[in-house]
């Protein structure tokens, strides 16, 4: 309803010429949107009234009677998820004069950023606004039913001043029980209101411990798995050292030599890393670091890189993958390393492969027919 009331408002000041007007009147729209979650068209709302309207100032700030917006602005920001954005325009509303607005909006952003010392302090400064906010309407309520009692006391005061007596007992009566009735309404509700909050301090309290204690857990078993890896590389390494060495002075072959010197290159054992990401992080390969693998086939085994070249029907994925499985990758690290989602794919694409290079089909024998190429 409020919406299509806009909607017409805003549409006869546009037919009268009266744009500035037209764009005032859109704040309440965009409460609403957003309150809704449609925060497309509250944006659009947004930029159409803080450009249009005329009352902004040079520097950015709302009229002074209009400053309620930066709180309507705030739930905006909150809705999509730009915190800090957020809690700057619910601390310019409670600059303004609107602390129980401010102190709602800031409340719910510091449960957002989960920031456990500023929710307990705007739960304190909330619950206390909220307090004033119902004893301010506990005297409007006094005031109107004194006022009632005034009005019907003066209106028949002519007639009735033999029974103004017994009247004026139960008007009293009337407003000492809506006053106590009032309080304790008040009272119980606030109780409630403290209760719930405090549940919730609690709870909150509990979760941010336990997220600590599994914060720390899993540092130290990172910890600890990084350092077994890293004594287990050095192991293997050394034992690389001096398998070569061995390999060296017993003449082992030229070709089977550039073998092992390509597979315990550092960029080879990169690779190798990248296809075990729950361990070493990120699994996805940059484009320098294709160059220099391609450069290390092409150095340490050149006749396989030049049969590799010539081979004009391979697309660069697949490409890739003769590179890897000539290098003893297998299937899992090579889906690992090109993010497949299967390793299915990276069998039906060795299928394919083979067919275009050995006129074959079957997938585990393409590593086999690759290093034929010696």
């Amino acid at each position: 309803m409020v919406l299509q009331l806009t909607d017409s408002v805003r549409q006869l000041y546009l037919e009268n010429g009266m744009r500035e007007a037209a764009a005032s009147i859109y704040p309440s729209a965009i409460f609403i949107k957003t309150r809704n979650k449609d925060f497309g068209e509250a944006k659009r709302m947004i930029d159409v009234f803080e450009k249009e309207s005329g009352l902004f100032d040079s520097s950015g700030n709302i009229a002074e009677d209009r400053r309620k917006y930066y709180y309507v602005k705030g739930n905006y920001y909150l809705g999509v998820q730009s915190v800090d954005s957020a809690i700057c325009m619910y601390e310019k509303a409670g600059d303004s004069g609107f602390a129980l607005e401010a102190y709602e909006g800031l409340l719910n952003a510091y449960l957002l950023k989960n920031n456990v010392d500023s929710i307990t302090k705007y739960i304190r400064l909330y619950g206390h606004e909220l307090e004033e906010f119902q004893q301010g309407l506990n005297t409007v309520a006094t005031s109107n039913v004194t006022a009632m009692y005034n009005y019907e006391r003066n209106y028949r005061k002519a007639e009735l001043l033999e029974i103004r007596a017994i009247r004026m007992r139960y008007a009293a009566w009337i407003v000492a029980i809506a006053v106590i009735l009032a309080g304790a309404v008040s009272l119980f509700y606030f109780r409630k209101y403290r209760n719930r909050k405090e549940q919730e301090r609690n709870s909150i309290r509990e979760r941010y411990n336990s997220v600590v204690s599994e914060l720390r857990r899993s540092v130290s078993d990172l910890a600890a798995a990084k350092e077994n890896l890293l004594e287990f590389e050095k192991k293997k390494l050394e034992e690389i050292a001096h398998y070569q060495e061995i390999l060296r002075k017993s003449g082992f072959g030229d070709s089977e030599a550039k073998d092992i010197e390509v597979s315990t290159s550092e960029i080879v054992e990169r690779f190798r890393k990248k296809g075990t990401p729950s361990v070493h992080g990120e699994s996805t390969a940059g484009e320098d670091e294709w160059n220099c693998l391609f450069e290390t086939v092409k150095k340490c085994l050149p006749v396989f890189y030049a049969n590799l070249c010539l081979s004009e029907k391979l697309t660069p994925m697949e490409y890739k993958i003769c590179v890897l499985s000539r290098l003893d990758f297998s299937t899992s690290e090579i889906q690992i390393i090109l993010g497949k989602n299967h390793t299915q794919d990276i069998s039906n694409a060795k299928k394919r492969i083979l067919t275009k290079l050995f006129k074959e089909s079957k997938s585990q024998s393409l590593d086999s027919r690759l290093k034929e190429w010696r």
